[in-house]
Formats: C-alpha cells, structure tokens, sequence
C-alpha cells in the first residue's frame, strides 16, 4: 500500500516547494496563458523573498505531499487576514494545491 504524507514545511524546504510548485503551475497554465504571463507570474509572485514573507507570516502555511518518499505536490493554506478573496475569522482557504501528472 502506498503511504501519502503532508509536511508542513519551513524556510529550509521552500526551495523544494517553489520547484515543485514552478512545475506543477506551468504544467498547467503554459496552454492555456500566454507564456509570458505564467513566467512573469513565477518570477516575481514566486519570487524568494516573497514566498519567505508569506512563510513568516503566522496566518499562512505551505506544505509538501509526499507519496512513498517522493515529492508529489504542494499546498499552501491561509487563515484570518492572509486568505486573498474571503477573509472569515473562523475560514480556511487552500489558495494553492498542486500535483504532479
């Protein structure tokens, strides 16, 4: 049986969750943006410095799914006054999840 695992992640697995995230997002936006836009969006809304600020902050989690041992996907969850479209005290928003093909 397979063994599917969460890991909510910190400042030393963010350069995995940006890779796996870089890949799963362009695998699915590439057809159907223009490739500029999904490349300007992964350089600068994906940038380092940015995700590290939205890792800091105490609202918001980032997370990598593991499926026996290999990475697989990545999520990233935001509570209170990070959620970006419905911000509910007692809300959650998945804001990204992505999976590899």
């Amino acid at each position: 049986m397979s063994n599917i695992e969460l890991l909510r992640i910190g400042i030393p697995q963010l350069k995995e969750w940006r890779e796996i995230f870089t890949r799963t997002y362009y695998d699915l936006y590439a057809q159907e943006k223009f490739e500029f836009i999904v490349r300007a969006y992964m350089d600068h809304g994906l940038s380092t410095e940015q995700l590290k600020s939205e890792l800091n902050n105490p609202c918001s989690e980032f997370y990598l799914a593991k499926w026996d041992g290999s990475t697989c996907g990545c999520m990233k969850i935001n509570i209170g006054e990070a959620q970006t479209n419905f911000q509910d005290k007692n809300g959650l928003e998945i804001e990204h999840l992505f999976v590899l093909k």
